[in-house]
Protein backbone atom coordinates (compact mmCIF):
# COMPACT_ATOMS: atom_id res chain seq x y z
CA UNK A 1 0.00 0.00 0.00
CA UNK A 2 1.32 3.43 -1.00
CA UNK A 3 0.31 6.40 1.16
CA UNK A 4 0.07 10.06 0.07
CA UNK A 5 -0.13 13.19 2.20
CA UNK A 6 -0.82 16.58 0.61
CA UNK A 7 -0.45 19.91 2.35
CA UNK A 8 -2.56 21.79 3.19
CA UNK A 9 -5.00 19.20 4.55
CA UNK A 10 -7.90 21.04 2.86
CA UNK A 11 -6.63 19.95 -0.57
CA UNK A 12 -8.87 17.55 -2.47
CA UNK A 13 -8.37 15.46 -5.57
CA UNK A 14 -6.11 12.43 -6.03
CA UNK A 15 -2.43 11.42 -6.12
CA UNK A 16 -0.96 9.14 -8.77
CA UNK A 17 2.16 7.16 -7.96
CA UNK A 18 4.60 6.55 -10.82
CA UNK A 19 7.96 4.88 -11.30
CA UNK A 20 11.09 6.35 -12.88
CA UNK A 21 9.76 5.74 -16.39
CA UNK A 22 6.48 7.52 -15.49
CA UNK A 23 4.53 4.27 -15.58
CA UNK A 24 1.48 4.56 -13.33
CA UNK A 25 1.61 2.24 -10.35
CA UNK A 26 -1.71 3.21 -8.76
CA UNK A 27 -3.98 6.20 -8.13
CA UNK A 28 -5.43 7.03 -4.74
CA UNK A 29 -9.04 7.58 -3.87
CA UNK A 30 -10.07 11.18 -3.10
CA UNK A 31 -8.00 12.89 -0.46
CA UNK A 32 -9.55 13.12 3.00
CA UNK A 33 -7.94 15.74 5.25
CA UNK A 34 -5.00 15.68 2.85
CA UNK A 35 -4.39 11.91 2.95
CA UNK A 36 -5.21 8.88 0.79
CA UNK A 37 -3.70 5.57 -0.30
CA UNK A 38 -3.74 3.00 -3.08
CA UNK A 39 -2.58 -0.58 -3.55
CA UNK A 40 0.17 -1.70 -5.88
CA UNK A 41 1.43 -5.25 -6.46
CA UNK A 42 5.04 -5.41 -7.68
CA UNK A 43 5.65 -7.86 -10.51
CA UNK A 44 9.22 -8.75 -9.52
CA UNK A 45 11.90 -8.14 -6.93
CA UNK A 46 13.85 -4.93 -7.57
CA UNK A 47 14.47 -1.41 -6.33
CA UNK A 48 11.76 0.90 -7.65
CA UNK A 49 12.14 4.68 -7.80
CA UNK A 50 8.72 6.12 -6.92
CA UNK A 51 7.26 9.60 -6.85
CA UNK A 52 3.76 10.97 -6.36
CA UNK A 53 1.93 13.38 -8.67
CA UNK A 54 -0.86 15.46 -7.14
CA UNK A 55 -3.41 16.39 -9.79
CA UNK A 56 -4.61 19.57 -8.08
CA UNK A 57 -8.16 20.80 -7.47
CA UNK A 58 -10.08 24.06 -7.93
CA UNK A 59 -8.04 25.75 -5.23
CA UNK A 60 -4.60 24.23 -5.50
CA UNK A 61 -2.32 23.52 -8.43
CA UNK A 62 -0.86 20.11 -9.09
CA UNK A 63 2.61 19.22 -7.86
CA UNK A 64 5.08 16.37 -7.76
CA UNK A 65 6.82 14.86 -4.75
CA UNK A 66 10.50 14.02 -4.51
CA UNK A 67 11.50 10.48 -5.41
CA UNK A 68 11.89 7.57 -2.99
CA UNK A 69 13.61 4.24 -3.46
CA UNK A 70 11.43 1.25 -2.60
CA UNK A 71 13.15 -2.14 -2.24
CA UNK A 72 10.94 -5.03 -3.29
CA UNK A 73 12.22 -8.38 -2.05
CA UNK A 74 11.35 -11.85 -3.33
CA UNK A 75 8.76 -13.63 -1.18
CA UNK A 76 10.15 -16.13 1.29
CA UNK A 77 10.34 -19.66 -0.08
CA UNK A 78 10.27 -22.56 2.41
CA UNK A 79 11.78 -25.94 1.67
CA UNK A 80 13.39 -28.93 3.31
CA UNK A 81 12.16 -30.88 6.33
CA UNK A 82 9.68 -33.74 6.40
CA UNK A 83 6.62 -35.05 8.19
CA UNK A 84 7.11 -36.81 11.52
CA UNK A 85 5.74 -40.27 12.30
CA UNK A 86 6.51 -41.65 15.73
CA UNK A 87 5.02 -43.62 18.62
CA UNK A 88 3.72 -42.49 21.97
CA UNK A 89 6.58 -42.23 24.50
CA UNK A 90 9.10 -42.02 21.66
CA UNK A 91 10.54 -38.58 20.91
CA UNK A 92 11.25 -37.73 17.28
CA UNK A 93 12.57 -34.75 15.32
CA UNK A 94 12.28 -33.58 11.72
CA UNK A 95 15.08 -32.49 9.48
CA UNK A 96 15.54 -28.72 9.32
CA UNK A 97 13.26 -26.45 7.33
CA UNK A 98 15.06 -24.01 5.04
CA UNK A 99 14.02 -20.55 3.88
CA UNK A 100 15.34 -18.62 0.91
CA UNK A 101 14.67 -15.07 -0.33
CA UNK A 102 13.10 -12.54 1.99
CA UNK A 103 15.23 -10.20 4.09
CA UNK A 104 17.83 -11.20 6.62
CA UNK A 105 17.68 -14.02 9.14
CA UNK A 106 14.47 -16.05 9.38
CA UNK A 107 12.77 -16.96 12.65
CA UNK A 108 10.65 -20.11 12.82
CA UNK A 109 7.36 -20.71 14.62
CA UNK A 110 4.76 -23.48 14.63
CA UNK A 111 1.05 -23.67 15.41
CA UNK A 112 -1.76 -26.15 14.99
CA UNK A 113 -3.67 -25.56 11.75
CA UNK A 114 -6.81 -23.65 12.63
CA UNK A 115 -5.18 -22.08 15.68
CA UNK A 116 -3.72 -23.08 19.02
CA UNK A 117 -0.80 -25.32 19.85
CA UNK A 118 -0.13 -28.99 20.59
CA UNK A 119 1.55 -29.85 23.87
CA UNK A 120 4.86 -31.53 23.10
CA UNK A 121 5.26 -30.30 19.50
CA UNK A 122 7.80 -27.48 19.24
CA UNK A 123 10.14 -25.91 16.70
CA UNK A 124 13.60 -24.50 17.21
CA UNK A 125 13.21 -20.82 16.27
CA UNK A 126 16.72 -20.68 14.83
CA UNK A 127 17.23 -24.05 13.11
CA UNK A 128 13.69 -24.83 11.94
CA UNK A 129 13.83 -28.35 13.42
CA UNK A 130 10.52 -29.68 14.78
CA UNK A 131 10.44 -32.01 17.78
CA UNK A 132 7.60 -34.22 19.01
CA UNK A 133 8.34 -34.95 22.67
CA UNK A 134 7.95 -38.46 24.08
CA UNK A 135 4.75 -37.57 25.94
CA UNK A 136 2.91 -36.08 22.94
CA UNK A 137 -0.58 -37.59 22.84
CA UNK A 138 -1.40 -40.04 20.08
CA UNK A 139 -3.13 -38.38 17.11
CA UNK A 140 -2.45 -36.98 13.65
CA UNK A 141 -1.74 -33.26 13.80
CA UNK A 142 -1.63 -30.84 10.87
CA UNK A 143 0.81 -28.10 11.81
CA UNK A 144 1.53 -24.72 10.18
CA UNK A 145 5.21 -23.80 10.06
CA UNK A 146 5.98 -20.09 9.56
CA UNK A 147 9.22 -18.33 8.64
CA UNK A 148 9.41 -14.62 9.52
CA UNK A 149 12.18 -12.39 8.17
CA UNK A 150 13.70 -9.27 9.71
CA UNK A 151 11.16 -6.91 8.12
CA UNK A 152 8.17 -8.97 9.26
CA UNK A 153 7.41 -10.73 5.97
CA UNK A 154 6.18 -14.30 6.44
CA UNK A 155 5.65 -17.56 4.58
CA UNK A 156 3.82 -20.62 5.88
CA UNK A 157 3.74 -24.29 4.93
CA UNK A 158 1.88 -27.23 6.45
CA UNK A 159 3.29 -30.51 7.70
CA UNK A 160 1.94 -33.50 9.61
CA UNK A 161 2.99 -34.97 12.93
CA UNK A 162 1.59 -38.47 13.49
CA UNK A 163 1.89 -40.08 16.92
CA UNK A 164 0.76 -43.71 16.95
CA UNK A 165 -0.74 -45.62 19.86
CA UNK A 166 1.45 -48.27 21.46
CA UNK A 167 0.80 -51.72 22.92
CA UNK A 168 0.92 -51.96 26.70
CA UNK A 169 3.65 -54.19 28.09
CA UNK A 170 2.09 -57.19 29.91
CA UNK A 171 3.63 -60.04 31.89
CA UNK A 172 2.07 -62.89 33.90
CA UNK A 173 3.64 -65.74 35.84
CA UNK A 174 2.42 -69.35 35.85
CA UNK A 175 0.89 -70.73 39.07
CA UNK A 176 0.43 -74.24 40.41
CA UNK A 177 -2.52 -75.08 42.65
CA UNK A 178 -3.81 -78.17 44.48
CA UNK A 179 -7.28 -79.48 43.60
CA UNK A 180 -8.01 -79.45 47.33
CA UNK A 181 -7.87 -75.65 47.37
CA UNK A 182 -11.15 -75.53 45.47
CA UNK A 183 -11.02 -71.85 44.49
CA UNK A 184 -8.47 -69.06 44.36
CA UNK A 185 -8.25 -65.50 43.06
CA UNK A 186 -6.09 -64.68 40.07
CA UNK A 187 -3.38 -62.07 40.51
CA UNK A 188 -3.55 -59.44 37.81
CA UNK A 189 -0.72 -59.47 35.27
CA UNK A 190 1.83 -56.71 35.47
CA UNK A 191 1.10 -53.86 33.03
CA UNK A 192 3.05 -50.80 31.92
CA UNK A 193 -0.10 -48.69 32.26
CA UNK A 194 -3.25 -48.70 34.36
CA UNK A 195 -6.28 -50.64 33.19
CA UNK A 196 -8.54 -53.65 33.76
CA UNK A 197 -8.30 -57.35 32.88
CA UNK A 198 -10.92 -59.86 31.78
CA UNK A 199 -10.08 -63.56 32.19
CA UNK A 200 -10.95 -66.79 30.39
CA UNK A 201 -9.97 -70.42 30.88
CA UNK A 202 -8.71 -72.49 28.00
CA UNK A 203 -9.91 -75.75 29.56
CA UNK A 204 -13.13 -75.33 31.53
CA UNK A 205 -13.15 -79.04 32.41
CA UNK A 206 -10.02 -78.38 34.48
CA UNK A 207 -10.87 -74.93 35.84
CA UNK A 208 -13.45 -72.21 35.30
CA UNK A 209 -13.14 -68.50 36.02
CA UNK A 210 -15.73 -65.91 37.01
CA UNK A 211 -14.38 -62.40 37.33
CA UNK A 212 -10.98 -63.18 38.83
CA UNK A 213 -12.12 -66.19 40.88
CA UNK A 214 -10.98 -69.59 39.61
CA UNK A 215 -12.84 -72.79 40.52
CA UNK A 216 -10.76 -75.95 40.22
CA UNK A 217 -12.60 -78.95 38.70
CA UNK A 218 -10.12 -81.76 38.19
CA UNK A 219 -6.40 -82.23 38.14
CA UNK A 220 -4.88 -81.05 34.91
CA UNK A 221 -3.57 -78.01 33.07
CA UNK A 222 -5.51 -75.00 31.77
CA UNK A 223 -4.10 -71.98 29.97
CA UNK A 224 -5.68 -68.75 31.18
CA UNK A 225 -5.91 -65.66 28.99
CA UNK A 226 -6.04 -62.12 30.38
CA UNK A 227 -7.44 -59.49 27.99
CA UNK A 228 -6.43 -55.94 28.86
CA UNK A 229 -8.39 -52.68 28.52
CA UNK A 230 -6.17 -49.68 29.30
CA UNK A 231 -7.53 -46.68 31.15
CA UNK A 232 -5.68 -44.45 28.68
CA UNK A 233 -7.40 -45.35 25.41
CA UNK A 234 -5.91 -42.30 23.70
CA UNK A 235 -2.35 -43.59 23.75
CA UNK A 236 -2.59 -47.37 24.23
CA UNK A 237 -4.09 -50.12 22.09
CA UNK A 238 -6.87 -52.11 23.73
CA UNK A 239 -7.62 -55.83 23.62
CA UNK A 240 -4.05 -57.01 24.11
CA UNK A 241 -3.67 -60.39 25.81
CA UNK A 242 -1.23 -62.33 27.93
CA UNK A 243 -1.45 -66.00 28.99
CA UNK A 244 -0.28 -68.18 31.84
Amino acid sequence: TLYATVSPSTATGTVTFKDASSTTLCTTSSLVTGSASCSWTPSLASTVVIHGEYGGDTNYSGSNSSTSNLSVNDVISIGGSNNITTNYLQASSSTAFTASNGTGTKTWSIAKSGGGSVSGITINASTGIITAASGTSSDSYTMDVTATDTVGATATVSMTVTVNKIDPSLSWSDVTKSISEGTFNLTDPTSSTAGAFAYSSGSTSVATVSGSTVTLKIAGTSTFTATFTPTDLTNYNTGKTVTM
